[in-house]
């Protein structure tokens, strides 16, 4: 069976690989990421929840988060960001043909980075 890049999200850990077509969903308060994660076009992630990013995040598709994201790390990518909290940026955020949008109330965009 052939697998497609597109189709899938991958966790570049020594022990997680997780693939997901089309929707994943974290049910967690917190989405800490100590890997590589990346989220292919098409593919929709959502986030119960803030989500820390502390290693690399290449968004290509959809993230949804319920509440806060924090990058401590670096996060790139040409897919889209949904956040309903504050957005903190303390490292390296590249937007490249990312799109973000703050949908949530009294919003901040802060950190020690620019965004």
């Amino acid at each position: 069976m052939k697998k497609h890049k597109t189709d899938l999200i991958r966790l570049k850990s020594p022990s997680i690989l997780l693939l997901v077509f089309g929707y994943l969903s974290a049910n967690t308060q917190v989405l800490y990421n100590n890997a590589i994660i990346d989220i292919t076009q098409g593919t929709f992630v959502t986030v119960e929840g803030s989500a820390l990013n502390t290693d690399s995040l290449s968004n290509m598709g959809n993230l949804y988060i319920d509440s806060n994201f924090v990058n401590n790390g670096n996060a790139t990518g040409g897919g889209n960001y949904f956040v309903a909290g504050d957005w903190e940026n303390n490292m390296v955020f590249t937007a490249d043909t990312s799109t973000v949008e703050l949908n949530g109330a009294n919003q901040l965009i802060k950190g020690s980075s620019v965004s």
